[in-house]
This record gives C-alpha cells, structure tokens and sequence, in this order.
C-alpha cells in the first residue's frame, strides 16, 4: 500500500531547519520509527538541506519542499529545491575513499 505522506514546503534559511526536523521527527515517529531511528533520519535530512542552504542557495532566497512516502514499510524523504547544482568532478572534489578524515 503506498501512502503519499505530508509535504513541507518552507522558505531556504537556516533558521528553519528546525522547522524541519520538528517535521520529520513527527512523520517517522508516526510510522513507527524508534527514536534511535528518527534522530539518525533527523541527522540525515538537516545536513542535506542544510548543504542545499548554505551551498546551493546561498546568499539567493529559495524554497525547499521536503515530501514523503511510505510504502511497504518503506519511508521515502525527497528533497526538492531549484538551487544551483553542484558538480563534484567540475569542482574538482577527489574520490579517495581512503583519505583521512582530518586532512
């Protein structure tokens, strides 16, 4: 059975992400996530918008749309914006997985 979720549209600003997090702490805990669950969830969903703010609007006015799913037992989070793209290979973003993290 698919259920198409709540939506939440807000405005790109920092200040909103939590905001944001109140909505996804509520979706998740509604279908049954446990709390460990819903603030990894929580985590992942605030840095992603968190970098389509800082990296993709930035300084712009923009709005996100974050929508969801759930299917089978299966959350879908999408995130929607209309911020500039980033492309890791033009950025010229390596890919050695085995970096250290404190470089």
């Amino acid at each position: 059975m698919v259920n198409s979720g709540p939506k939440l549209e807000i405005k790109s600003d920092l200040k909103n992400l939590s905001l944001i997090r109140d909505f996804i702490t509520e979706v998740a805990g509604n279908v049954g996530f446990s709390d460990v669950e819903v603030e990894e969830l929580r985590l992942a969903v605030d840095e992603a918008c968190a970098n389509v703010i800082i990296h993709g609007y930035g300084d712009s006015d923009g709005v996100l749309i974050i929508s969801t799913e759930f299917r089978e037992s299966k959350l879908t989070i999408s995130i929607h914006d209309q911020a500039k793209q980033f492309d890791p290979i033009a950025a010229g973003v390596g890919t050695d997985i085995d970096a250290p993290l404190d470089m």
